[in-house]
């Protein structure tokens, strides 16, 4: 195109961005406050640096680690458009493996490594639009069998058992406070009967832990690289699929039935209570995505939608209500979301 006859020159008419990098970052403003200039996006190499250094990262300090591994697997994904993961995918996993193992010892390296597995799982999720909240639940699922199952084939190599080990645990806690009153001591055994219940809880809130961290590494990389907040998953609209709902159904009748099985009434009872804990989790999230969706709809005051929360909060501890009301949203649909065909199938706009 033929400028037009000035001094003042003319700013192209579009941007060719390059192939492999489908979308460029936000550069800083310019002096007579333009909009901000666009630069180079990151690379499929970088992606790959990045996920080998948050794989050393995750092999000393597998929180923080977590949350660089799923960066950097957004970056290498995303330039490569859903390809390209292999290849940082096994090296983080192997570079993990090694430095947690030289530094702390092979229990250590497994936990790392699950954890930088769980981490390369968001990212790719995150990068390709697949982490809905089935996806989630299942990452998280299978990040807390992993570990429970690492530290059952530890114990077992020692000589002993994972509830021998949590009821060591309790008993060292326990008898700190050995001279108190019989009121604290009848507190103490009641307490006891509850951790030796909920003591395989403590693996799903692990996993629930490293998921938020490498969601949050995912997230900012992610929402850099698209700038298109409808691409972001939005809490208010969060949907639990129908699958979770058929597995609530499913625990309760294999609860009921516990009591008839006495061979094996108390690994059935502790399996079922601690999935209904994780399931009463998810339900209470999404209970909360209804009351945050029903505020905005309501344009509540802030003074009043900070008490509802508070009074919800409250209710979920005391009773479950919010798990109540996101097990009932599941089937009633009270925010009329499209849940058309899959229900996945729309991650970032119906399923959180």
């Amino acid at each position: 195109m033929d400028r037009p006859d000035s001094n003042i020159p003319q700013a192209p008419e579009g941007y060719s961005r390059p192939e492999s990098s489908p979308q460029n970052f936000a550069g800083p403003s310019n002096q007579n406050g333009g909009k901000p200039r666009p630069f180079e996006a990151p690379t499929y190499k970088q992606g790959f640096v990045l996920c080998v250094v948050g794989g050393v990262i995750t092999g000393l300090l597998s929180f923080i680690g977590a949350a660089l591994v799923a960066y950097g697997m957004v970056i290498a994904v995303y330039c490569k458009k859903g390809h390209g993961w292999f290849g940082p995918a096994i090296t983080s996993v192997l570079v993990t493996g090694v430095a947690a193992y030289l530094l702390s010892g092979p229990t250590e390296a497994a936990t790392s490594v699950t954890a930088c597995a769980l981490a390369l799982g968001v990212g790719y999720a995150f990068a390709t639009e697949k982490l809905t909240v089935g996806v989630g639940s299942l990452l998280v699922g299978a990040t807390a069998l992993a570990l429970l199952g690492y530290d059952a084939f530890f114990a077992a190599m020692a000589g002993t058992t994972l509830p021998e080990l949590a009821q060591n645990v309790f008993n060292q806690y326990a008898s700190q406070v050995s001279g108190a009153s019989p009121e604290i001591q009848e507190g103490l055994s009641t307490a006891k009967a509850l951790f030796m219940l909920f003591w395989p809880t403590s693996y799903t809130g692990m996993a629930l832990l490293y998921f938020v961290i490498a969601r949050f590494g995912a997230r900012t990389v992610y929402k850099a690289l698209t700038r298109d907040p409808q691409k972001l998953p939005q809490f208010q609209l969060m949907d639990v699929p129908f699958w979770m709902c058929a597995l609530t159904v499913a625990n309760l009748f294999v609860y009921a039935l516990s009591s008839t099985i006495l061979s094996a009434q108390d690994i059935l009872q502790l399996i079922t209570l601690n999935v209904f804990m994780a399931l009463r989790v998810v339900f209470a999230l999404q209970g909360l995505a209804v009351l945050t969706w029903f505020v905005r709809e309501k344009h509540f005051s802030p003074a009043l939608s900070l008490s509802l929360f508070v009074l919800a909060g409250m209710l979920e501890v005391q009773l479950g209500v919010m798990a109540l009301v996101g097990l009932i949203d599941a089937w009633a649909n009270f925010r009329k979301l499209n849940r058309s065909g899959n229900q996945d199938s729309e991650p970032t706009i119906n399923n959180n």
